[in-house]
């Protein structure tokens, strides 16, 4: 799941890139007269630095990082911008993030495989998310239906609903079992039930004997 974020000078770029890696945060604006000033600069700061800083989760296996990082090099080369990748634990996404967003840190594009349902309402509530409608309108007949209901949130500032993320992966839960052992207690693979009740109870008659 991929966000943008809101009040950052690499908006165009990373409105760009959501294209080909997709997702971007939104920064708010602090009411105290100090962190504006602070936010000010930071945006100065930014105008200069046209590096499109991108968040992401760590892979569990090494070739999904550097999967990654051969596709924002091509990306890089091919557009002449500039990538910034950090790479951070499933455990820490939502603290640090939390963290950063507060002291109006944030990047350009966040991707988090969980950020639907641990970050993306909060943030979208809060109006922290861009809107990326125009960027899952064009794609949305080739997406299923259950994938865009967790990219579409309702923003408690504007009160409307909205796509606020772009789903780039879908994932399902495995149970595995060892063969040699379920054929030790007489049954075989054609023995499972295909219905979750029966499922169970299938398990649990195996657990037993």
């Amino acid at each position: 799941m991929i966000t943008k974020l809101r009040n950052n000078s690499n908006l165009a770029i990373a409105k760009l890139t959501l294209g080909t890696i997709m997702l971007a945060l939104a920064v708010s604006c602090s009411s105290d007269t100090q962190l504006q000033n602070d936010e000010i600069s930071r945006r100065n700061s930014q105008m200069e630095d046209k590096t499109l800083k991108l968040w992401w989760d760590k892979g569990f296996n090494p070739e999904e990082d550097e999967a990654l990082q051969k596709l924002v090099k091509n990306w890089e080369q091919e557009t002449g911008n500039k990538v910034q990748i950090h790479f951070y634990t499933l455990d820490a996404r939502v603290k640090k993030t939390q963290r950063y967003l507060q002291g109006g840190i944030a990047p350009d594009i966040f991707m988090s495989f969980k950020a639907e349902s641990t970050l993306n309402p909060t943030l979208a509530l809060e109006n922290q998310l861009v809107d990326v409608t125009d960027i899952i309108e064009p794609v949305k007949d080739i997406y299923d239906p259950g994938a865009l209901e967790t990219a579409y949130y309702y923003n408690g500032v504007n009160r409307q609903q909205s796509y606020y993320a772009v789903p780039i992966h879908r994932a399902a839960v495995h149970i595995y079992y060892w063969q040699d052992l379920l054929e030790k207690t007489g049954r075989t693979a054609a023995d499972i039930p295909q219905d979750w009740d029966g499922f169970w109870q299938f398990c649990l008659d195996v657990g037993h004997d």
